[in-house]
């Protein structure tokens, strides 16, 4: 990068990062989750984030014991800032929101192709649930912008990027099938291959290595989960991402082989980590945490090395997701009756 581009860089991130370094301090720390840990009931726990910066949170909404108004409201209080930190490079911040619509667009397409009201809609997305329904409700074809073939188009869709529409159409013909699958593995396909087209092109150093480590990630869980089920090797094979650093053939090829030698593979291409605790080794869910975990240590340890740029906010918005996560474990555990043990061990 040129003298002036790094400059305007620090420029556009300097105040932000600043920011970033003072919200890291109001995370909650490993105390106040022993506290909620041994709270003896949901009501304990919310008084204790009561304590937090989650006050502001119980304080915006009416029934203070609707847990999930009370995290949703922090994480869009997150997100909204977390965008605007995120102005100056917003195809990093847009990409990274992109999951939202992308769970969106799985959850309306299956809800038209069942016939039932859909559920769970996130509004976190870059075009949000109601402009994709729309979309999705009046849609047509229109020349791609490469002059190289159709795209689903709508009146809604009509100044939407290409991939978008190529999403939609991809999905309408998964839907063909008649197995909601087939619809979750079309359009992860397509997002993942988006994603690492996009980091790559765009050279983003860490955040690069983050999505392409996500792939491969994704694609090491779904062959552990293959190989439980025995679903076979055909299946695994159109169940895995391209884009990733390891080549999805390598995951096939070891889809019959012993577990030792799939953990060493792992390890060959920089995931040995994962394996610090032998769960890993034979549970996927394990593997999961051990995953998530993996993504989140590699951009915190990036957000304390670059003093400027967007990886210290990117490292935040993931220690607060993950934080919202914990907590909600925390609240449903005790809402359930689950023993303090089992819970911890479940953070």
């Amino acid at each position: 990068m040129h003298r002036e581009g790094v400059a305007l860089r620090e420029n556009n991130f300097a105040f932000a990062v600043g920011r970033v370094r003072v919200l890291e301090t109001r995370l909650l720390d490993s105390g106040k989750f022993e506290r909620m840990l041994e709270a003896r009931d949901a009501d304990e726990v919310l008084r204790i984030l009561g304590e937090t910066e989650y006050a502001q949170a119980l304080a915006a909404i009416k029934n203070q014991n609707d847990y999930e108004a009370v995290l949703d409201y922090e994480r869009h209080r997150v997100f909204a800032l977390v965008r605007s930190m995120l102005a100056p490079e917003r195809e990093i911040a847009e990409l990274y929101f992109l999951r939202y619509d992308l769970h969106n667009l799985k959850v309306l397409l299956k809800a038209e192709m069942t016939g039932v009201n859909p559920e769970g809609l996130a509004d976190e997305g870059v075009f949000g649930p109601q402009r994709l329904q729309a979309m999705i409700s009046r849609t047509g074809v229109r020349a791609n912008a490469a002059g190289t073939g159709t795209v689903a188009v709508g009146t809604d869709l009509e100044k939407a990027p290409d991939y978008l529409a190529q999403w939609i159409e991809q999905g309408r013909q998964a839907m063909a099938s008649g197995d909601p699958q087939a619809v979750d593995l079309v359009l992860d396909g397509a997002f993942y291959r988006f994603a690492a087209e996009t980091a790559r092109q765009g050279k983003w150093g860490i955040l690069e290595r983050y999505w392409l480590g996500l792939i491969d990630l994704t694609n090491a869980i779904s062959t552990a989960r293959c190989r439980r089920m025995a679903t076979g090797s055909d299946f695994l094979g159109t169940a895995l991402l391209e884009g990733g650093i390891i080549p999805v053939k390598e995951f096939v090829a070891f889809y019959d082989q012993s577990v030792e030698s799939f953990a060493h593979f792992l390890e060959l291409h920089g995931y040995g980590a994962l394996f610090a605790g032998k769960e890993a080794l034979t549970s996927p869910a394990a593997l999961e945490n051990a995953a998530s975990n993996y993504l989140r240590q590699l951009l915190a340890d990036a957000g304390q090395s670059f003093m400027i740029g967007p990886e210290p906010i990117f490292a935040y918005l993931l220690a607060k997701e993950n934080e919202i996560r914990k907590i909600r474990i925390i609240i449903v555990g005790k809402l359930n009756g689950i023993p303090r043990e089992i819970l911890r061990e479940r953070l």
